[in-house]
């Protein structure tokens, strides 16, 4: 059986959804933005989109800062 994920959209809601999260007052977002990160990363990976690339390693960066000061 062969499952093909939609990285696109997957990344899109998972953000869309941290974004709710975050201004609702959930830090259980920057786990949510993480999931988005990795999405967004499988897409860039898989379309050569070397600077979105980028963007999301550093997007991942703040994911995991806010993972380290609100749960570590």
């Amino acid at each position: 059986m062969n499952i093909k994920v939609d990285s696109e959209f997957l990344g899109s809601a998972t953000a869309l959804t941290g974004a709710f999260l975050m201004s609702t007052g959930y830090p259980v977002a920057f786990f949510v933005f993480l999931v988005s990160n990795l999405f967004f990363i499988k897409m860039s990976i898989s379309k050569k989109m070397r600077s979105f690339l980028v963007m999301q390693g550093a997007f991942m960066t703040t994911s995991a800062i806010g993972i380290w000061n609100n749960f570590l």
